[in-house]
């Protein structure tokens, strides 16, 4: 949450397109690349957000604080841990990460009495984080050495977060050092391990499937007894936050083995699952490929079984395709069907945050976004209630390896973004209310005065009455409205109803 007394919340995502290979599915900005590419392009990245944070000191005095980081790929698990660790301590060279958050929903049950923490998220697939050579820990190495090699190039007018960075990197190899020797020796045996020690504290694993044919068909290069190793490596490491990734409607997937799956990764209980259902995407393998898919009806009854059956065993929904243990809700994706606001660094990572030029009379995607938007007001210009900024800048960086790596400047790297865009407050409005849907909790009456000044019945009133007449949507005495269940089955039809014309409103 990002508020008027000078405090803003921050997300950061990090985007690493490595994979061992591509999967026959998937359309994401990922790829096989050698390690001195790996190596380039992490170097390249710690620039931007050393550039990126050097601007957003030098137009907004107030204070960043990080509430979760999300490694996302590609593989992330593929990079040398080292990588990750070099991207941490460069984060935290440049900003604070929170203490103790401002939303109490945010502090989890299981963290008791300690002060939260940011959320750190690293996607590992299985067969990935495993150590094929010995293994030689860097967390050992000599501490200067390794404070000089993360603190150079850092910005000089930022000594106040520089001493942070040092002071991190100081503990944490301390700690490391008393944890990871026995008679001299490192103890850790993958990266697992490694990435606990250096502050990462949820994994995301790809399973997919827990049936082997299905995986061979969507071209992942483990089996299940490679992901039942990975989960029981991920716990022994000491990670109590796991998720689980499943997906359904695959290509020769019957409802019976789709059930089967869901119920073997549900008895291993780990506290966070996903469910999401194929999209055979344009430009992928599969979209050239003769699939046998699962009907319509069966897709739908894959669907509406998942919420059932994780019932059972103890999770919650609580947005459209995740499910969780009380309180172990995804806290970085949660930012974004919040409109939060959020930073993504590296190829085609997406940003979404506050120009102070204020809201475009229109939405205007360009190929010259650098220049001052149209305003038709500010976040100030409403009633006078509103207690947040809303975001009203994204911007999605180059997909492009050889641009990313050749920029050499922020103005470059800024010249090569695929997309910038001022949002309007009816573009703002609109974003807020279905992804707000997505949620169980759905959209707050209160909440969205807050934001915008407006009451929710003036802008969507009859959209609402609507979707209540055919049963799809559902408000509370409190003015909350959610989607019932019948409307999660249709759920983007519903959303596509709050949807504003420009004109409108």
């Amino acid at each position: 949450m990002s508020t008027k007394e000078g405090v803003r919340e921050l997300a950061i995502y990090i985007h690493l397109p490595f994979c061992v290979r591509k999967c026959l599915y998937c359309d994401f900005n990922s790829g096989v690349y050698d390690r001195e590419v790996q190596k380039s392009y992490v170097n390249k990245l710690c620039e931007e957000i050393d550039w990126t944070f050097e601007e957003r000191r030098k137009k907004n005095p107030g204070k960043d604080i990080i509430t979760s980081i999300f490694f996302g790929g590609g593989t992330p698990s593929v990079l040398e841990p080292e990588l990750i660790k070099q991207i941490l301590c460069k984060l935290k060279e440049n900003v604070e990460l929170c203490k103790l958050n401002t939303e109490k929903d945010l502090c989890k049950p299981h963290e008791k009495d300690e002060l939260c923490k940011p959320e750190i998220t690293i996607e590992v697939n299985p067969g990935t984080v495993e150590y094929l050579e010995p293994y030689e820990d860097p967390l050992v190495e000599d501490k200067e050495k390794n404070i000089e090699n993360n603190i150079e190039n850092n910005i000089e007018n930022n000594i106040e977060n520089k001493d942070k960075g040092i002071e991190y990197i100081e503990k944490t190899m301390d700690s490391a050092k008393d944890e990871s020797k026995e008679d001299g020796k490192p103890q850790r045996k993958n990266k697992l391990e490694y990435y606990k020690a250096i502050g990462i504290n949820r994994i995301s694993i790809g399973m997919q499937s827990g049936s082997d044919e299905e995986l061979k068909t969507l071209g992942r290069i483990h089996n299940y007894e490679d992901f039942l190793k990975t989960y029981q490596m991920a716990k022994e490491a000491g990670f109590e936050n796991i998720s689980v990734d499943v997906m359904y409607a695959l290509p020769g997937q019957t409802f019976s083995s789709f059930e089967k799956t869901l119920r073997k990764t549900a008895e291993l209980s780990p506290p966070h699952i996903s469910a999401y259902s194929l999209i055979v995407e344009e430009g992928t393998p599969f979209d050239d490929m003769d699939l046998d898919l699962p009907g319509e009806e069966t897709e739908r009854k894959m669907y509406v079984s998942v919420g059932k059956i994780l019932k059972e065993y103890g999770y919650h929904q609580y947005e459209i395709s995740n499910y969780a243990k009380d309180g172990f809700e995804c806290r970085h994706n949660s930012v974004y069907w919040k409109r939060g606001e959020y930073l993504g660094f590296g190829l085609s990572a997406a940003s979404l945050t506050y120009d102070e030029s204020g809201f475009s009379s229109s939405s205007r995607k360009n190929e010259n976004a650098h220049s001052a938007c149209e305003t038709d007001g500010s976040a100030d210009k409403t009633d006078g209630t509103t207690k947040r900024i809303v975001m009203n800048y994204r911007y999605t960086n180059t997909g492009s390896m050889e641009e990313y790596l050749k920029a050499e400047t922020f103005e470059q790297l800024k010249a090569f973004r695929k997309e910038e865009e001022h949002l309007s407050m009816n573009d703002c409005m609109s974003e807020y209310a279905f992804l707000s849907l997505r949620m169980n909790r759905g959209i707050s009456a209160a909440e969205f005065r807050e934001f915008f000044g407006r009451d929710l019945e003036e802008v969507y009133g009859d959209v609402i009455r609507k979707n209540e007449r055919w049963r799809l949507l559902t408000v509370s005495d409190e003015r909350t409205v959610s989607l019932t269940a019948k409307g999660r089955n249709v759920a983007n039809v519903v959303m596509a109803d709050f949807l504003l014309d420009e004109e409108e409103t």
